[in-house]
């Protein structure tokens, strides 16, 4: 009976706060930017902390409004692979103040009041995940020469000449 009773509370605190009003996330230029910074340094621990880091796939990063001490914490919505090797459902994690990637949890929890990025998700907060996955994303090749091209098909070339009589050369292209 405590639990039903529960879980109708919480039912009506879950439809109650969805109906209330949100002001959408304001924050200045500065603010974004340093939040940006923050959430490209917190992503390498979110990713360690996967079951199988190589399956770590980022969906959503989000600010959630400044508390009363004006800190802005980060959410993120990630996948990863589950013990069964198949890809789990989206789970949240937060970098709080401290930046700590705290608070991970799975697709089950991430909808519950116990998840601090829950509320904001269905409020109006301020997605950064295109400048993070901009700045996450690797550097594009820098384009060789001709002439360089050249001249390093020329030392390969003079490579393989002295590694045909000395097995223990390696040559790299």
């Amino acid at each position: 009976m405590k639990k039903l009773i529960a879980t109708i509370a919480m039912a009506l605190l879950m439809c109650c706060s969805s109906f209330a009003k949100r002001e959408p996330v304001v924050l200045s230029p500065e603010q974004i930017s340093l939040s940006i910074t923050r959430a490209v340094a917190g992503v390498p621990a979110l990713r360690s902390a996967m079951l199988d880091p190589a399956s770590f796939v980022l969906e959503n990063v989000t600010l959630k409004a400044p508390n009363k001490q004006g800190v802005i914490d980060v959410c993120y919505t990630f996948r990863s692979h589950n013990r069964m090797g198949g890809y789990a459902s989206s789970g949240t994690a937060r970098l709080n103040s401290k930046n700590v990637v705290d608070m991970i949890m799975s697709e089950d929890m991430a909808n519950s009041m116990l998840n601090p990025c829950f509320l904001d998700l269905q409020a109006h907060t301020l997605s950064i995940f295109s400048q993070v996955e901009a700045a996450l994303a690797p550097p594009a090749p820098t384009p060789v020469s001709p002439a360089d091209a050249a001249a390093r098909a020329q030392q390969y070339a003079d490579c393989l000449k002295v590694a045909v009589n000395n097995p223990s050369i390696v040559c790299k292209q």
